[in-house]
């Protein structure tokens, strides 16, 4: 069956929207220490390897220099595509499709991306959270507090500091369940709230996508904590979109025929990289995972 496609640029106020909800639906975007534009083909980002050293010297005596070890990691994006399904009734009205654009996307858009850093395959131009060291929170060893501090020690070690923590809803779950010798929480204030605002000094950031289910014998991971002011994000273009009013779309259960239900659907893609900081082996060590 023949597909009629085009292809048109979203209005520019229409895609930074969406690009700006988009922000605050990621945890990643919103975590992040600096959000920037890049190109689609990658961006030389600099980066500081190493902290310059200062000096006592006497009087009259000749300084020493001292420069920062500076370096260069090339932020490369990549490209996500989402499709929608929409009733002929938005056809004929671009402003309802838009603002069903914005209601729709971020949110998508956010979760895709945030689950690509989380939990991804890393690589020199864009970095992921997949294979960063772990501790677990139910270690029999130790108590969580204590869990909590090999999560500081380990970041720290990477000459890092743990500046916020990703944590799923199943995270914050478990650790709204620790308690001390005497049975009292030991991660909340005041039992009526529920929530957690901040573990050891750092806030806590929800994190949905940052869960991750364990194959045995391996454990669920339940969010992260790590040195979130290295982390860069580029964003590429402006989201574009193609639409389509033939095509067949599979769907869970099977398959959606755009002429038959009187529909048609959107196709949109969005161009976004993670890096964060410099590492031999493209893995961010001032990260660690928790798990269960």
């Amino acid at each position: 069956m023949a597909t009629t496609l085009s292809s048109i640029s979203l209005p520019a106020e229409v895609s930074s929207k969406i690009i700006e909800n988009a922000q605050q639906e990621s945890a990643v975007m919103r975590l992040a220490g600096n959000v920037i534009r890049v190109k689609n083909s990658g961006e030389a980002i600099p980066v500081i390897a190493g902290d310059p050293t200062a000096y006592v010297v006497g009087e009259g005596v000749a300084k020493t220099n001292s420069d920062p070890t500076l370096g260069l990691v090339t932020l490369k994006p990549k490209t996500f595509a989402v499709i929608e399904a929409f009733s002929n009734q938005f056809r004929d009205d671009a402003p309802a499709l838009y603002n069903e654009l914005v209601q729709r996307l971020p949110r998508v858009i956010a979760a895709k991306f945030d689950n690509e850093v989380f939990h991804g395959t890393t690589s020199a131009n864009f970095h992921t959270l997949g294979a960063v060291s772990t501790v677990s929170l139910s270690a029999s060893s130790t108590t969580p507090w204590g869990q909590v501090i090999a999560c500081r020690s380990a970041v720290e070690a990477a000459n890092g500091e743990v500046t916020a923590w990703a944590l799923s809803n199943q995270g914050i779950t478990d650790l709204l369940g620790a308690v001390d010798g005497q049975d009292r929480p030991l991660f909340i204030q005041d039992t009526a709230i529920g929530g957690i605002g901040a573990i050891a000094g750092a806030p806590v950031v929800k994190a949905k996508e940052a869960y991750k289910a364990g194959t045995s014998p391996a454990k669920n991971i339940l969010g992260y904590a790590g040195d979130w002011s290295k982390a860069v994000v580029g964003i590429a273009k402006d989201v574009n979109i193609a639409i389509s009013d033939e095509a067949t779309l599979t769907i869970t259960g099977g398959t959606l025929n755009l002429f038959e239900q009187n529909m048609f659907a959107v196709r949109c893609e969005f161009t976004i990289g993670f890096i964060c900081g410099m590492h031999s082996s493209n893995v961010p060590t001032q990260f660690v995972a928790l798990t269960d």
